[in-house]
């Protein structure tokens, strides 16, 4: 990742301004999302299928393009909206945290 800036010379602000803002958010994104992909967690623990797609998504947003942009950021979108790991009923409460009716949860009182 240190040398990201030999795909894009934007990266060490060459170019318009524009072109500097595109390819600097969409490195900042592109790490994130490889992140994601090496650790198994973006805010919510991630199945192994959205590792898999976190990992395409980074390598999308870090190569310059507008498509291959758009299809990371759309690699992204898919890989968030499905479950997290453990969680059968959505995005819910995060890791280690219990809703009320689960086993071990107490009632209140």
């Amino acid at each position: 990742v240190p040398y990201i800036f030999a795909y894009s010379p934007a990266l060490l602000a060459v170019g318009s301004w524009r072109e500097v803002l595109l390819a600097s958010g969409t490195a900042i994104l592109g790490v994130l999302f490889f992140s994601a992909a090496v650790q198994g967690y973006l805010i919510f623990a991630a199945g192994p299928a959205a590792r898999l797609l976190y990992g395409a998504a980074a390598f999308g947003l870090l190569m310059p393009g507008l498509w291959t942009d758009a299809a990371g950021a759309a690699l992204a979108s898919a890989a968030w909206l499905l479950p997290a790991k453990g969680d059968p009923s959505g995005r819910g409460a995060g890791p280690g945290v219990e809703r009320p009716g689960e086993a071990g949860a107490r009632a209140p009182g």
